[in-house]
């Protein structure tokens, strides 16, 4: 790895630009599609476009800032491993546009030198640490090490602000090959300017539904032949997920046959519920009714584009 450039007194749109010049650890994740928050398409924009407007740094990055120094010394305190801090953005010695800024580095006794990340996570998301380190954070962890040449890495979160973990994470080699792979191809459509291929994600979806909020053009669009497999797959997932359905419809009255005035079965470890619930409904058709003027009030429109696929009137989709 090479040292560019000191990040100590760096304002925050020197590091927003600064961020455009190559793939850090935070946008692994997004190029790997596994991000809950980002899709490839918003973060090749921010590589790409010029920043008209600078985003403001949210509470919580504002907060993970603030209390990183804290959540380094009470690991330090839990551990006995002194944490040392790395103010420079990294660069992999053979791609220049891997990047990493590091929280910090420590020496393990048995994998030498190892990342330091910290986090901290909202009481909502403790669930997340349960099984290990959630999926975005490891694939920043191994980005971190891919440019490091590393050979492990901790990452210490502070929970709700009560509930402090630590955890450590191998170097993955076949993760990071893989991660160095995908990381070329988007790095490629950044150089060249090309947008990144569409991915079936959430922050996809929300991002497309986001770009292209209104019908701005009445005119029918002709799509070439070559956009045939993509109504095919869709028709295919639809059918499939329809079936899918179906067999859980199935599945779940027999189970409630079985279970019939009971709450609870069990077989061997799985548990069954059919709890009672009782729940209050506001009945908006009825106020609607006897309160117009008060309904009006409190009424509010909300615009969305509807997406279908579906036969035209006197044609007839294949099976």
């Amino acid at each position: 790895m090479r040292k560019i450039v000191s990040t100590e007194n760096l304002s925050y749109e020197e590091w927003l630009q600064l961020r455009k010049t190559g793939i850090g650890g935070s946008d692994a994740a997004v190029i790997l599609g596994i991000s809950p928050f980002k899709s490839t398409w918003e973060l090749w924009n921010e590589k790409v476009k010029e920043l008209q407007t600078l985003p403001e740094e949210t509470e919580a990055a504002y907060w993970g800032k603030l209390l990183e120094p804290v959540v380094r010394e009470e690991f330090t305190a839990r551990t006995g491993l002194r944490v040392y801090t790395e103010p420079y953005l990294l660069q992999h010695s053979q791609y220049s546009f891997m990047q990493a800024n590091l929280d910090g580095f420590l020496y393990d006794p048995v994998y030498g030198n190892c990342i330091f990340e910290a986090k901290t996570a909202s009481a909502y998301k403790a669930g997340d640490w349960d099984e290990g380190v959630p999926n975005e954070y490891y694939a920043q962890l191994q980005h971190y090490m891919a440019v490091t040449g590393y050979q492990g890495a901790y990452i210490a979160a502070l929970i709700g602000g009560n509930h402090f973990i630590w955890k450590f994470v191998e170097r993955d080699k076949p993760y990071i090959k893989r991660l160095i792979q995908k990381e070329k191809l988007f790095w490629h459509h950044v150089e060249t300017e090309t947008e990144p291929p569409i991915d079936g994600t959430k922050p996809m979806t929300a991002f497309l539904d986001s770009l292209y909020p209104k019908v701005e053009d009445q005119e029918v669009l002709q799509l070439d032949e070559d956009e045939q497999q993509w109504i095919d797959l869709y028709l295919d997932a639809k059918q499939k997920e329809t079936a899918a359905k179906e067999q859980k419809q199935l599945a779940e009255n027999r189970l409630k046959g079985l279970l019939q005035k009971h709450e609870k079965a069990v077989l061997g470890a799985v548990e069954i519920n059919w709890p009672e619930i009782v729940s209050e409904k506001f009945d908006s058709k009825q106020m609607k009714r006897d309160e117009p003027e008060l309904y009006e009030q409190y009424v509010y429109k909300v615009q969305y584009r509807k997406f279908a696929v579906k036969s035209r009137k006197g044609a007839k989709i294949d099976e």
